[in-house]
């Protein structure tokens, strides 16, 4: 499959796409790019000590496939643009269960006055 947008983005802007959207899915996580002179890959870490990866990170990284029980995830640029689709897809089924979420929470808030209306007076 080609991403002709994404690899045409120089790495730095991949990162930090990659970044926003694992963020957008769990805001805890530690994405930096890889150190040293050949840094051409991501790093992704968790919020515990030593990086290890919360509970709720753990649950990310198995809904995209990356289960990990270690301390790190290693994105190499090559496989960088193929992320980034696959967080994006991914991102967006999320977004669509908060929102299905929400939308079966609101009888629930409709039927709330009917329980409490002194508190609700004006």
């Amino acid at each position: 499959m080609n991403y002709p947008t994404c690899t045409e983005q120089p790495f730095s802007q991949r990162v930090a796409e990659i970044r926003k959207l694992l963020k957008s899915m769990c805001p805890t996580f530690s994405v930096r790019r890889g150190p040293g002179t050949a840094s051409s890959w991501v790093d992704v870490s968790g919020s515990r000590p030593n990086g290890y990866f919360s509970p709720a990170e753990s649950h990310v990284l198995e809904e995209l496939g990356a289960g990990t029980k270690a301390n790190l995830w290693t994105i190499p640029a090559e496989e960088s643009c193929q992320i980034i689709d696959l967080l994006r897809r991914k991102a967006s089924e999320w977004a669509d269960r908060r929102l299905d979420a929400h939308a079966s929470a609101l009888p629930q808030l409709a039927d709330f006055h009917t329980h409490y209306p002194d508190l609700l007076e004006d």
